[in-house]
């Protein structure tokens, strides 16, 4: 009895341990999620910014932007480019009952990011039975600058993810479960976040079916009973049906299959042709072994393949100096590659030849959505599986290098070693990723657009905007001020249709890409006008002669270069006396533009170069 209590007291104290060390683990997990989330990413892209507004819509009519298409109809919102079906839901929490912003459009993003810090340690502790790798692989994500980054942004990716990781926590539970009635509870459990999981992101529905069925197969023969086995079929079976009902197939919209290159084989079929021409070679045989489409595809999947794992390939498409600015770290902190390459021996070294096999075929399945797009812009979002996956490898090298290590004569040297260099590697990446590089790819988040947005809210004047992109400008215009409300939605609802090519207003702006409207500087309207538009007009308004233009101009200035993206004739919000040539950023709260007074705004993100 002695004996039993003894053991419970153990029980108890490594219980008491494992919450306080999870605990830990997610404290330092939200801290790097929600630091300076305001200013870095520096503002909100596309797809995010129709996720945020469209939650609004839903919240107020349950219906889309347009007011024509309802949230239960299962099918993607449409503006411009096929959206998630339940992307805009998740948002809701925040975007029913709070002002649109930046701060806003993050706190649900965060929430699952954590939240998945966590249910990654139950999904290990229920598939190993082992505590320590759980928090291990806890620890792993919760300082991952990929995990890190994707919470921090509007995007559907870390919902999904963490939504699927229930889901799998779910089936865990559904084969241990000792009744059938308990067992097919869990099954409808899983059935639901399975369903809503495959719904929030379109990028993560082929490696989420897949390792699904990995994961079902992989249940059935560790459980090896009959009865499991039928419970995995079952598993399959729901899973194939769903897929197979919406799969990337879009009714009306088919851009989302223009993206899957073995469904758009003419880019391979136009380079075999070209590389016929071009070939002199007399072994013709050879030539059209080798210039064969189907050789050239199954060569540019292989590539994509690997650039996925390419560990300097960090976040979306930003600028090359971005991610060279950050390099090394890229998915994971380059110390992890060590741990890496140690859980891999280990693996092998024990002998653990079905998990080697499992976690072989997670991998080959968790980029593939990234690897037969034809657009590999989006590596990091797609591929976020192998956030879960590469965290279990690294965390078993972990543990098995921490046992040996506590075990030598050196432990004392060593644990200080390792913490030192992991605490210094994760200081060096928070440096430049909130410090040395605090605007990185700020034309991918469309930053110019939330200084623009700024600039028009802060002057009362009629003016026009002139831009290729007016609807984009216009949408972010009304999230960043919060002037899409219920009592002016139905107002704005038709501007919301994207193929409507006509101008965007909103009270006394307009919203165009009409260049002939920039001639309307020379009646002393305030006109802004984007360089990107690359107006002709725009030599009506310069004396070649002199040198000099003929209206007063201001600019908002391009912030990776000298150059302007926005030029503003006849401003009449800042005394172009008080404006300098240059930008003035001294630091982090000149990024809270949407607090700042005209003074600040003005002496600090508009310049005069002429």
């Amino acid at each position: 009895m002695r004996h039993f209590r003894g053991g419970e007291v153990r029980v108890d104290k490594t219980r008491r341990w494992t919450v306080c060390l999870l605990t830990v683990v997610m404290v330092v997990g939200a801290f790097l999620r929600l630091v300076f989330i305001t200013s870095n990413p520096p503002a909100i892209t596309s797809d995010e910014m129709d996720y945020l507004l469209s939650a609004k819509s839903v919240a107020y009519f349950g219906t889309d932007l347009t007011l024509t298409r309802p949230i239960w109809h299962l099918q993607p919102f449409y503006t411009g480019t096929a959206l998630s079906e339940l992307g805009a839901l998740f948002q809701l929490p925040t975007m029913a009952f709070l002002p649109s912003g930046q701060q806003t459009a993050k706190i649900m993003p965060v929430f699952f990011g954590i939240l998945l810090i966590w249910l990654a340690y139950v999904l290990i502790k229920e598939l190993t039975h082992d505590n320590t790798l759980g928090l291990l692989v806890s620890f792993v994500i919760a300082i991952n600058p990929w995990a890190i980054f994707i919470a921090r942004t509007g995007y559907e990716a870390p919902v999904a993810l963490t939504l699927f990781t229930l889901s799998f926590i779910l089936i865990c539970q559904t084969f241990k479960a000792k009744t059938k009635l308990a067992q097919y509870g869990y099954f409808c459990c899983w059935f639901f976040v399975f369903l809503w999981a495959f719904f929030t992101y379109h990028g993560l529905k082929i490696p989420g079916v897949g390792l699904t069925i990995l994961l079902a197969f992989y249940l059935s023969i560790k459980h090896s009973r009959q009865e499991r086995k039928t419970l995995s079929l079952l598993i399959v079976f729901t899973v194939f049906v769903i897929f197979s009902l919406n799969s990337y197939s879009l009714i009306k919209h088919q851009t989302r299959n223009s993206e899957i290159s073995f469904l758009n084989m003419q880019a391979h079929i136009d380079e075999s042709n070209k590389r016929y021409r071009l070939n002199l070679s007399p072994f013709n045989f050879v030539s059209k072994i080798l210039d064969n489409r189907y050789l050239i595809y199954a060569n540019e999947l292989l590539v994509k393949y690997f650039a996925v794992f390419n560990f300097n390939s960090l976040f979306l498409s930003g600028e090359p100096g971005w991610t060279g600015g950050i390099n090394g770290y890229g998915q994971f902190h380059l110390l992890e590659l060590l741990f890496l390459i140690f859980g891999c021996y280990f693996l092998i070294k024990q002998r653990q030849y079905l998990e080697i096999v499992c976690l072989s075929l997670a991998l080959l399945v968790a980029p593939i959505s990234s690897v037969i797009q034809t657009n590999t812009n989006h590596i990091s979002l797609q591929s976020c599986f192998l956030i879960l996956i590469i965290s279990v490898i690294v965390a078993v090298g972990m543990k098995n290098l921490f046992a040996k290590v506590l075990l030598s004569r050196y432990r004392y040297l060593s644990v200080t070693v390792i913490t030192v260099s992991y605490l210094g590697s994760l200081l060096l990446w928070g440096h430049n990723y909130f410090d040395r590089f605090p605007l990185y790819a700020e034309e991918q988040f469309n930053f110019k657009d939330r200084i623009l947005s700024r600039y028009l809210s802060l002057t009362n004047q009629p003016l026009t905007v002139v831009t290729p992109h007016a609807y984009g400008v216009w949408r972010n215009y009304l999230f960043y001020n919060n002037l899409y409300t219920k009592a002016n939605a139905r107002e704005l609802a038709p501007q919301f249709n994207f193929e409507n090519h006509d101008d965007r207003f909103f009270e006394n702006i307009t919203f165009t890409s009409d260049c002939h409207r920039v001639n309307q500087a020379t009646t002393g309207a305030t006109v802004v006008v984007a360089v990107e538009s690359q107006c002709q007009s725009l030599a009506s308004l310069y004396e070649a002669s002199s040198a000099s233009w003929l209206v007063p101009r201001i600019d908002i200035a391009a912030i990776k270069d000298s150059g302007s993206n926005y030029y503003i004739f006849n401003d009449r919000l800042c005394p172009a006396t008080d404006l300098s040539a240059y930008l003035h950023i001294q630091n982090r709260r000149d990024f809270s533009l949407e607090t700042t007074d005209k003074s600040t705004f003005c002496h600090h993100w508009l310049v005069k170069f002429f």
